[in-house]
């Protein structure tokens, strides 16, 4: 089997960065894209399809979570991992609900423990919200 495609999305340089250095060094992930607003993120998701893609809920212009279901068009069977600090007043419900969240002051070990589970149950996308959170 040849390795799961993610791409990042986050307007922080210094964040992508992170996400992609750590992400690159899991044997089974390939990072294909990153982004750094939904715009470019939508154009990832209809030209490279990755499996998974991070997503940063506070961005310019489009939030993250207001691209969910934009993503889900571009990409249907593109599993969404919202990667954020800002969780408390945004609704992750209803077509915005992402596949799973992992707060930004989590550890990376969890971040990416959430991306190979969600990638070892296939290519159907879930329909809860699977939460890595810390307070």
């Amino acid at each position: 089997m040849g390795k799961h495609t993610v791409a990042i999305v986050d307007d922080q340089f210094d964040i992508r960065e992170m996400l992609a250095i750590r992400l690159q060094i899991v044997k089974d992930l390939e990072v294909v894209g990153v982004a750094a607003n939904a715009a470019q993120a939508i154009g990832l998701a209809r030209t490279l399809k990755p499996d998974l893609m991070t997503l940063d809920l506070e961005m310019p212009r489009i939030g993250g979570a207001e691209s969910i279901p934009l993503l889900r068009a571009a990409a249907p069977e593109m599993r969404i991992v919202v990667y954020s600090a800002h969780l408390a007043v945004v609704d992750l419900t209803n077509e915005k609900r992402p596949d799973a969240i992992v707060t930004k002051s989590s550890h990376l070990t969890d971040l990416v423990a959430t991306i190979l589970n969600l990638l070892s149950k296939g290519s159907a996308r879930s329909v809860g919200v699977s939460a890595t959170i810390s307070s």
